[in-house]
């Protein structure tokens, strides 16, 4: 198995990084607020939850203003479907 998948299945094993993703895949791109908003975790918690998401490219950002927009990138879980 490569890295890449087993960063993925890293990502995917804890329940708080799947809902974030789900979150994002379901309400487009959101920023950190929005998405700490629907937890009851610190901002800081967030943050590192969607670092995890990131290292395994399930997750991109896109600047707007002084916030960054976080938006899902599914098509990382290709690696580990086939």
């Amino acid at each position: 198995m490569s890295e890449y998948a087993n960063r993925i299945f890293k990502a995917i094993a804890d329940p708080t990084r799947r809902e974030i993703f789900h979150l994002l895949v379901v309400g487009s791109a959101l920023t950190i607020s929005q998405i700490s908003n629907s937890f009851d975790i610190s901002r800081q918690g967030v943050t590192k939850h969607i670092k995890v998401l990131e290292e395994a490219k399930m997750v991109g950002f896109k600047p707007q203003g002084r916030e960054k927009i976080i938006y899902a990138k599914p098509e990382a879980l290709k690696e580990v479907k086939d």
